[in-house]
């Protein structure tokens, strides 16, 4: 039996080398395709990857992973799955922002201060919740940020309303567990993004400020019920609410226009305490608050005669000095005296004291 050389040349596999060769690189280049499956094509020259975070990765080819447009926040690139965020893209009909659009957006507008006059709007807790997860709008909740099952829809606030009122609140709701407050700009964005619900309309509240003394802001989210009626025809009456900040002359025209006063018509408008007494409100400026009306206060629109002359008569002082109008109870003369005398026993005493 003969021996083999380095470099003889025979049935490959009797030796324990095989012959050295000049094209052993290529050889090397085509390993790889010893482990492909049988009747697999060969591979195809690399294409460019494409411009998303997922293809510069690497690990999977671009066409299994989509480019996510939420690189840096994406919870799908921490626990390598299929990127969700392109799903999520879309957001809302209409050519809705991105996620981190509307997270920064919405999380600086709900810093906004309150400030006397302006409006805000509410929006119920349930739904808001669900946009946060939406959005991933808390940084320890993105599990399921863009994920079409937790899309939120049109803005929902039924939740908040009594059945059958599209405007009358419930009873007892509270700040941050049954609503949100968002400022017009918050609120406009969110109707622009998701729209509302169809049959409902906004919940607007105006801001106000309280206190006697140390004056601060606060939405006024249960506004003030008034009770509104013609001299006329005082049995037909008409139910509002308005807010305390609302003017004399911003109920006044709200009554105009659900009585169809023309406009030409001059009226006049009064404040109905009993049966029988009225108190003028010729301030048109005046707010509710400052006016002093109440929960259920009656309000009664005059209308002017063809003559001239007003069905109630006149609402201004006879002279200067005097402070009671002819509609309001005059005091009689019996609690004027006792009034006086008081006053009078009062310096006595106290002239008695200093002596």
């Amino acid at each position: 039996m003969g021996t083999w050389g380095y470099g003889d040349t025979g049935t490959q596999g009797q030796g324990c080398c095989p012959p050295l060769r000049q094209d052993a690189a290529p050889q090397r280049r085509a390993l790889p395709a010893a482990r492909r499956p049988r009747g697999a094509a060969p591979p195809r020259a690399p294409s460019p990857r494409p411009a998303g975070r997922a293809g510069a990765e690497g690990g999977s080819p671009a066409a299994s992973v989509p480019a996510c447009s939420a690189a840096r926040s994406c919870p799908c690139r921490r626990r390598r799955r299929r990127c969700r965020c392109r799903r999520g893209e879309k957001m809302a009909e209409g050519g809705a922002a991105d996620l981190e659009t509307q997270r920064t957006d919405v999380a600086a507008l709900l810093k906004t201060a309150l400030r006397k006059g302006d409006t805000w709007y509410l929006v119920d807790s349930r739904w808001f919740k669900q946009w946060k997860k939406y959005v991933g709008f808390d940084s320890w909740d993105k599990y399921q940020m863009g994920d079409q099952n937790v899309y939120p829809g049109p803005i929902d606030n039924s939740g908040l309303l009594k059945d059958g009122d599209s405007q009358s609140l419930k009873e007892h709701l509270i700040d941050e567990l049954d609503y949100i407050l968002l400022p017009t700009e918050g609120w406009n964005r969110l109707v622009s993004w998701y729209t509302l619900m169809e049959g409902q309309e906004p919940i607007a509240r105006k801001v106000v400020e309280q206190g006697m003394f140390v004056k601060h802001c606060k939405v006024e989210v249960y506004l003030t019920e008034l009770k509104l009626c013609e001299n006329g025809n005082m049995n037909n009456v008409v139910t509002r609410r308005f807010s305390k900040a609302d003017t004399i002359d911003t109920i006044e025209k709200e009554i105009r226009k659900i009585f169809n006063i023309p406009g030409e018509k001059e009226t006049r408008l009064w404040n109905k305490y009993m049966s029988n007494t009225f108190e003028p409100l010729n301030k048109p400026d005046s707010t509710i608050q400052d006016a002093g009306l109440y929960q259920g206060q009656v309000l009664v629109i005059e209308q002017k005669n063809e003559d001239g002359t007003w069905p109630r008569g006149p609402s201004t002082p006879k002279s200067p000095g005097a402070s009671n109008f002819s509609t309001l109870p005059k005091i009689s003369p019996s609690l004027s005296n006792n009034y006086n005398n008081m006053n009078n026993r009062k310096y006595l005493i106290e002239h008695l004291s200093n002596t």
